[in-house]
């Protein structure tokens, strides 16, 4: 190397190397990715088609099973099967669409409004035929039947 070269050499950064993370640190990672897929399977589901979630829930179970982590694989498996059986119920994105609500609580609040609704149009329904009544009444009085 000419002593131009090494000079310059000697003068470069060197390469800093990356720390090895902590396995603290890696299970934060692995936990932070886990849930951007969670996040991403939610809103698949809510929005998209249950097969795709369902496809993507199969490719974890092969990746845990490469591992070796069986007891993962036992738990998807069982999950799968009770998720395959109810596909039907999973068209979020078509009920939704047909005005049902759909998320954590919904239903309760919807049932809580629908109930409202009914009793305010029984009220409704109350008051117009005590109108009706009335309005019958009076005429038959004017009407002299």
């Amino acid at each position: 190397m000419s002593t131009a070269g090494q000079a310059t050499y000697e003068h470069l950064p060197l390469e800093q190397e990356e720390p090895v993370p902590s396995q603290q640190e890696q299970a934060k990672r692995r936990q932070e990715r886990f849930e951007g897929w969670l996040k991403a399977q939610a809103h698949e589901l809510k929005t998209g088609e249950a097969a795709v979630v369902l496809a993507e829930v199969e490719r974890l179970r092969t990746l845990m099973q490469q591992m070796g982590w069986q007891e993962a694989v036992k738990l998807i498996d069982k999950s799968l099967h009770y998720l395959h059986q109810r596909q039907e119920m999973m068209r979020y994105a078509h009920f939704q669409a047909q005005g049902y609500p759909i998320g954590s609580g919904s239903a309760g609040e919807w049932g809580e409004r629908q109930q409202a609704r009914r009793a305010e149009s029984h009220e409704t329904s109350r008051h117009a035929l005590g109108t009706w009544a009335r309005r019958c009444h009076v005429g038959d009085a004017q009407s002299g039947l």
